[in-house]
């Protein structure tokens, strides 16, 4: 059996198995079972194959739902086995070509290490551990050479994973918003965006476009993200569209500045066709249809208004406790005593009290502090810098354009939600920021050539 269709196996089984368990289950330990069993596939091939891919599938796969209270041995279980296989990758690599990677995992499991013995607020541990996991998860993505195909087929296979599970969960549930693996219902619309952004970017930039798997993929992508609910997922949806479009234009046109803008009006009045058509294929009774008529009107829903006071108790978390922040997993305490003292609670009737402040920056200030924001700023900032040096050195190569747009959207939406810090997506996060990281910057550490099939180091 090739390992392509192993992988196409993985993906449409594990999304199966798991959906019909958690849907149809009472017992959430039945869930743990799961997790711990896709786990088990994944340590079961990284020890009988030199492919990567389905072991790291594997480990998202699992960890997406750890803070479900069933998964707790899973969770511990995953902890040891990416613990000593950082171990064993960090004894065999050249810690010169290693440092920038060994000094960030250093630093992050270094800070989170240092919070178990100050204790400078209440620690919840669970929280603190799945940051590690996610520092661990970051380590062993750089730690195997990841060619441009597997990265292409990773972000395909993982997205199908998606969009399989919800279209499941939409027909054998009867909830108003499917939240999919992530268990919250814009967790997993900004997660689709994020991946459908980056998608589309690189098959939209290959010299020859093949356009059966776009046509075939993304109308489905949108019908979860509708069912999901969430509107800053189809606000990702156009922004991907309109840079993929921009740059499409610029890799293929010669001449100035002005002359590429010109050309791009086709594209933008198609892409303007698009989105009129999706809007107006929307149910005028559907949530998403309703939320978004309602942040057009510029009106505040609790939604909108739960968000501005999250916004808020975060900036005042951050002031009043600046170096360490509050704690991840503390928020809604806080938010709800700080609510009730402001009089919030009484003025606005059903007021949301939210488990994060809504803003990645503001809750990197607000549970984190300022050391907290040096600490993933510049592992953050560090991979940002590796993305434009590979862009400047492979200017003809879609992938860096593909990552890019994937950082966009996923910062851009950060200012409304918290993805990738939230629980069920940090090992996302640690899986994109690892790719980034390990993006070369010379045409030699091609070892040939911007080929698809050629490692990335």
């Amino acid at each position: 059996m090739s390992r392509k269709l192993r992988m196409v196996l993985f993906g449409i089984l594990i999304p199966l198995m798991i959906t019909f368990v958690y849907l149809t289950a009472d017992e959430k330990n039945i869930i743990g079972l799961i997790g711990f069993a896709v786990l088990f596939l994944g340590v079961a091939s990284k020890l009988t194959s030199k492919w990567q891919i389905p072991f790291v599938f594997c480990l998202l796969v699992a960890m997406h739902g750890l803070e479900i209270s069933g998964m707790q041995f899973t969770r511990f279980i995953s902890l040891g086995v990416m613990g000593l296989l950082v171990l064993f990758g960090f004894m065999n690599l050249n810690v010169l070509r290693s440092r920038p990677l060994l000094v960030s995992v250093l630093v992050i499991i270094g800070f989170h290490t240092g919070i178990f013995l100050i204790q400078p607020y209440v620690v919840n541990k669970l929280w603190i551990l799945l940051y590690i996991q996610g520092a661990l998860l970051f380590a062993l993505v750089q730690m195997n050479r990841w060619k441009i195909s597997d990265i292409r087929f990773f972000i395909t296979a993982h997205l199908s994973y998606l969009v399989l599970w919800g279209l499941i969960e939409r027909l054998v549930s009867d909830v108003d918003r499917i939240s999919g693996p992530t268990m919250s219902a814009t967790a997993f619309g900004v997660l689709l965006a994020i991946e459908w952004g980056i998608w589309i970017t690189f098959e939209l930039l290959q010299s020859k476009i093949k356009w059966v798997p776009i046509l075939l993929l993304s109308p489905l992508v949108v019908l979860v993200m509708f069912f999901s609910g969430t509107r800053m997922a189809f606000i990702g949806v156009a922004i991907a569209l309109l840079l993929a479009s921009i740059l499409k234009q610029h890799m293929k046109s010669k001449g100035n500045i002005l002359g590429k803008l010109v050309r791009f009006i086709p594209y933008l009045v198609g892409i303007s066709i698009i989105l009129g058509l999706v809007w107006f294929l929307l149910p005028q009774s559907s949530f998403l249809k309703q939320g978004l008529m309602v942040f057009m009107s510029g009106k505040l829903d609790l939604s909108s208004i739960g968000r501005i006071m999250a916004w808020t108790t975060g900036l005042d978390a951050f002031q009043k406790h600046p170096f360490f922040g509050i704690g991840p997993g503390n928020f809604m305490g806080y938010m709800g005593e700080l609510m009730e003292t402001m009089g919030a609670t009484q003025l606005i009737p059903n007021l949301p009290i939210l488990g994060h402040a809504h803003n990645v920056v503001i809750l990197v200030l607000s549970e984190h502090g300022f050391m907290g924001i040096l600490m993933l700023g510049s592992v953050v900032g560090y991979a940002v810098f590796r993305l434009v040096r590979y862009v400047v050195a492979f200017p003809t190569e879609p992938l860096g354009y593909a990552l890019g747009v994937g950082f966009v959207i996923m910062m851009t939406l950060g200012m409304v939600d918290v993805v990738p810090l939230f629980p069920s997506t940090v090992c996302f996060g640690a899986w994109f920021m690892g790719i980034l990281y390990q993006l070369p910057d010379k045409q030699e550490d091609w070892n040939g050539g911007a080929a698809s099939d050629q490692p990335i180091t």
